[in-house]
């Protein structure tokens, strides 16, 4: 077995396998190469990112969803856009599988603005641990736009929102990448 020789031909079926692991029905993905999000201490939330939002919903502390998260490493992502109308646990399936922490959401707006477009918006899974135990999670949506002067604007929904989002509108959506094989994010 040569493997030295090989090495593009494996990173290239591998490539192959992660694309059809992130397009199901809901979603399309945009551009061929995933973005890295670099690692992220938990220490910054959403609430907090004045330095990266314009306006920031008031509903991320009317629904406890300002608190730190954990501390993640480099986080490959994709980024989709909606091709058939859809609810949230529709289109990313699992919010165990998709959710990043809300310190990698304003790190991926602030380091990838070539992906934020006034014409659309971006949603971007995300968890919070609760108050109760320390170890149950919720499970909510960064809803991110740019206004016409290029101001970030976010809001956030709760992952279980029943609103079906439209297609027409093409919002983009960023996930991770999953390991190949793995189940596609929507079912």
């Amino acid at each position: 077995l040569q493997l030295h020789d090989n090495r593009g031909v494996l990173k290239e079926v591998l490539h192959e396998a992660l694309l059809i692991e992130v397009q199901n029905k809901y979603l399309k993905l945009l551009y061929p190469e995933s973005v890295i999000i670099g690692p992220c201490d938990g220490s910054e939330t959403l609430a907090e990112a004045h330095d990266v939002f314009e306006i920031i919903d008031t509903d991320f502390e009317r629904w406890g969803a300002n608190k730190r998260g954990r501390a993640t490493g480099s986080t490959p992502v994709w980024v989709c856009e909606l091709k058939e109308d859809a609810m949230f646990t529709e289109m990313f399936g699992d919010p165990d599988r998709v959710c990043f922490s809300q310190h990698q959401v304003k790190k991926f707006c602030r380091e990838n603005p070539q992906y934020l477009s006034p014409s659309t918006t971006i949603l971007i899974p995300f968890r919070v641990k609760t108050e109760k135990n320390g170890e149950e999670e919720r499970f909510f949506v960064a809803f991110v736009y740019m206004g016409s002067g290029g101001a970030l604007k976010v809001f956030v929904y709760q992952f279980e929102c029943s609103d079906v989002w439209l297609a027409v509108r093409r919002p983009r959506v960023v996930v991770p990448c999953l390991p190949a094989g793995a189940a596609q994010l929507a079912v």
